[in-house]
């Protein structure tokens, strides 16, 4: 059982895809607590159904925004399935099993389990994987706070550490656009001002509305 007050530590799951063609791709568990693998994908989508998937993700988006509905639309149920054969793709075989044992291995130590991907195919790179759906706990795996999702990217320097001077200034645009419908720009503030509340009293950041 995880608390959720109780700032949460992670063990590694590290994947990356690597080389293939438009159907089979490698994928390499590069480090787990579960031990290292190797396999090959078969990647889901053909071009069309690909193109069609995304959109239906935008509208899903689109709609969320502005619906407190119980019930979900074709779009979303569609954003679902693509989640849901994003994550069979992926987690598939001696995969799954590697990522199940870490799962399980990372609870029994009251850790979260973080799924870090190193996407090399550019064609790849740009898929969404942040929507895998896991059907067997019926969640997204990134919404978990058990099982968050990184991207790796690899670069040719060393990553320099960056100074921060507190407070750190937000400003915030709330944007709502005419072709769109309207938002309740005073409720949108408010929720930002309830969600970073904490933040600001600690003197960690200053937020400004525009």
């Amino acid at each position: 059982m995880f608390n959720s007050e109780v700032d949460l530590d992670y063990l590694d799951f590290e994947l990356e895809i690597g080389s293939g063609n438009a159907l089979e791709y490698l994928v390499t568990v590069i480090r787990s607590p579960a031990g290292e693998i190797k396999s090959r994908m078969l990647f889901p989508f053909g071009e069309l159904e690909l193109n069609n998937y995304m959109k239906d993700l935008q509208i899903a988006m689109l709609r969320s925004m502005h619906s407190n509905r119980k019930i979900i639309s074709a779009e979303e149920e569609a954003v679902r399935d693509f989640g849901l054969a994003l994550f069979d793709a992926l987690m598939t075989g001696e995969v799954r099993s590697r990522y199940d044992v870490s799962r399980d291995k990372a609870a029994c130590q009251g850790k979260g389990l973080r799924l870090k991907l190193r996407i090399q195919p550019p064609e790849l790179a740009v898929i969404p994987w942040e929507f895998m759906y896991d059907s067997r706990i019926a969640e997204y795996v990134c919404l978990s706070r058990e099982t968050p999702v990184i991207r790796y990217i690899e670069l040719p320097q060393t990553i320099q550490t960056l100074g921060v001077i507190l407070p750190l200034r937000i400003l915030v645009m709330i944007a709502s656009p005419q072709d769109l419908p309207s938002i309740n720009v005073e409720i949108e503030k408010q929720r930002i001002k309830d969600a970073t509340k904490k933040l600001q009293e600690e003197g960690f950041i200053d937020v400004a509305f525009m």
